[in-house]
C-alpha cells in the first residue's frame, strides 16, 4: 500500500507538470505563410502594416503588431534593435553601397552579437541586405531610414531574424544608432 501512494503522487505530479508545462504553448503565433525567397519576406513588409495601437485612446496603448509582421519574423527574433514602432514602410535595397561588401558586414556583426547569446546558432542559409526608404511612425512621424536585415531559412521558407536600425533622419536630425 505505501508503494502504490508513492506510485500514485509521483503519476499525478508527472501528469501535473505535463498539463503546466503545454498549457501556454496554445496562445502562441503559428505562422502560416512559408516564403520561398528572401524578396518575398522584403515585399510583405513594404505591403502591410506592421503596428498599430492597441486602441484608438493614444494616451496609455500599448502598440501591438499584426500577424504580417509576425510572418516575416523568424520563431526566435532575437536579435532586434531598436524596437519597430513603424506602422508603414517602404523600404529598397541600397543600391548606393556595395551589395557583397555591406552583405558581409552585415552578417559578420550578426554572427557576433548571436555569439552572445545563449544556444545561439548560424543557420546555414543567410541572406544580409542593407534597406533604405521611408517609414511611418505609429505615432504619424515620418522619416527616412537605413536597415540592416538579416534572413534566414528555418527550413520552413525565409524569415527576418535579425534587423539594425542604421540611421533614422526626422526633421533634419540624423541619429546614427551604430555609432552608440
Amino acid at each position: 500500500m505505501r508503494k502504490s501512494t508513492i506510485l500514485t503522487i509521483a503519476g499525478t505530479f508527472i501528469i501535473m507538470t505535463g498539463l503546466l508545462c503545454n498549457l501556454g504553448k496554445s496562445a502562441s503565433y503559428s505562422k502560416k505563410i512559408n516564403f520561398s525567397e528572401p524578396e518575398e519576406v522584403l515585399g510583405k513588409l513594404n505591403s502591410s502594416t506592421l503596428a498599430a495601437f492597441e486602441n484608438s485612446n493614444l494616451n496609455g496603448s500599448d502598440i501591438i503588431y499584426t500577424y504580417d509582421f509576425y510572418e516575416c519574423l523568424s520563431s526566435r527574433k532575437r536579435l532586434t534593435s531598436p524596437g519597430v514602432i513603424w506602422s508603414d514602410v517602404d523600404l529598397n535595397i541600397n543600391k548606393d553601397k556595395d551589395p557583397k561588401a555591406e552583405s558581409e558586414r552585415i552578417i559578420n556583426d550578426y554572427l557576433t552579437r548571436g555569439k552572445n547569446l545563449k544556444n545561439f546558432k548560424s543557420e546555414k542559409k543567410i541572406q544580409a541586405y542593407n534597406l533604405s526608404g521611408t517609414c511611418i511612425y505609429v505615432y504619424n512621424g515620418k522619416s527616412n531610414i537605413e536597415v540592416d536585415v538579416v534572413l534566414i531559412d528555418e527550413g520552413k521558407g525565409w524569415v527576418i531574424d535579425y534587423f539594425m536600425v542604421r540611421s533614422d533622419v526626422l526633421e533634419g536630425e540624423q541619429n546614427d544608432s551604430s555609432r552608440q
